[in-house]
């Protein structure tokens, strides 16, 4: 019984103790500001060159013959739909040469 009571004890000694460590390593918001801005600093090279490498692997496939031929199929099937819909030649066409080239990145970017 009396090694069950000093454990006890111990443990509710050291417990307060060893919060207080923990407490004591957290980082300050100033300090999370600046490690989140170093890791994003870091980022941005790797960032950018797999940007760089979504736009060249969209320009290849964007330059290749037959996604000329799929996108004026689809830009002239968009035409003839908005005129069977009731918009007028003009109004079709407007709308239709308004569109933009396809991309993998998200509208407005």
């Amino acid at each position: 019984m009396n090694r069950i009571a000093i454990l006890v004890v111990g443990l509710v000694l050291v417990a307060p103790a060893a919060n207080a460590q923990q407490q004591s390593n957290q980082p300050t918001p100033e300090q999370m500001q600046e490690m989140m801005e170093a890791t994003f600093n870091s980022m941005v090279p790797y960032m950018a060159k797999m940007v760089e490498a979504m736009i060249q692997s969209q320009l290849r496939v964007l330059s290749r013959p037959e996604s000329a031929a799929q996108m004026a199929a689809y830009v002239r099937n968009f035409y003839n739909e908005l005129v069977k819909q009731g918009f007028t030649e003009a109004q079709a066409l407007q709308i239709a040469s308004s569109l933009a080239i396809p991309s993998a990145a998200p509208p407005g970017q």
